[in-house]
């Protein structure tokens, strides 16, 4: 029913975009991104450095599409247009977090605290970012002991052996470590 409304209103008016900026929101918030961010580049051909089509083509990417490349050069452009946009800057570093750059993120968010103190959304972001980093750097920490202690009681590139209890024994012939940022896993691998 809305969206015929919405096309009602743009074929009686075309030249308003208003019109089409609201349908534009309308298809956003309700499961038709793609089809939205049409009519937000329709809307950036008239009027190229508008903000609020810009930025809301960078929330959709964000938000309901996942493309944090192009969320970003979306924000970023609207910071160049106007740099005293919070909302732009916020989305930023929304965008940093969820890309797991999380030291990025927190600069973004204490520099709008710095000029908006109670901005609660920052606030919010900067004591989630800082449990993460909280919880990376205590696990960095037993990496790094637990890398010591491989290079320090095996030969990389022998087989070794190890014993536990002198029960069990564990053949290895390399021990490799990786770590994936988003499981926060260690594997030893047997090659």
């Amino acid at each position: 029913l809305a969206k015929s409304f919405f096309k009602e209103a743009m074929a009686i008016v075309p030249d308003n975009y208003y019109i089409v900026y609201d349908y534009a929101m309308y298809l956003q918030e309700n499961g038709f991104p793609e089809e939205a961010l049409s009519y937000y580049d329709s809307l950036l051909n008239i009027m190229p450095d508008n903000t609020d089509f810009i930025y809301n083509k960078g929330y959709v990417y964000l938000v309901y599409l996942g493309d944090n490349d192009e969320a970003l050069r979306c924000f970023d452009k609207v910071l160049q247009l106007d740099p005293t946009s919070v909302n732009a800057l916020f989305n930023k570093g929304r965008t940093y977090e969820q890309m797991g750059d999380f030291i990025n993120a927190k600069s973004i968010y204490l520099q709008i605290l710095k000029d908006n103190p109670d901005y609660q959304l920052a606030i919010d972001a900067i004591n989630r970012i800082s449990e993460w980093l909280f919880f990376w750097e205590e696990f960095y920490k037993f990496v790094d002991s637990f890398i010591q202690f491989i290079v320090y009681y095996f030969e990389i590139g022998n087989v070794v052996k190890l014993c536990f209890d002198s029960e069990v024994e564990f053949y290895f012939r390399f021990c490799t470590w990786r770590s994936d940022a988003y499981l926060g896993s260690i594997f030893c691998e047997e090659l």
